[in-house]
């Protein structure tokens, strides 16, 4: 996970057979959360799912992000992303 080459590009989405997004266990993103301020440098690229979008984002900052793919987004996840707004 510390090699840049596996660490630019991040996936966090997993398609089904029917090509319907899935998430990921709470159990491996919060293992993941945790390698997360080691690699934060390195990343480019985010694929997420909506319902884990603050968890990554709100974790670290990331001066090389340059794109970000969200699946299954919510108007919630939205109001987050452009006004830092919660709607609840």
């Amino acid at each position: 996970m510390h090699d840049p080459i596996f660490s630019s590009r991040l996936n966090f989405v997993k398609w089904s057979c029917h090509k319907i997004v899935n998430r990921f266990s709470s159990n491996l993103i919060d293992q993941f959360l945790q390698i997360l301020p080691s690699i934060c440098k390195r990343i480019q690229w985010f694929n997420l799912e909506s319902s884990f979008v603050r968890h990554f984002l709100s974790a670290n900052k990331y001066p090389n992000l340059c794109g970000l793919g969200l699946y299954n987004v919510d108007e919630e996840t939205i109001n987050f992303l452009f006004t830092g707004m919660n709607t609840f």
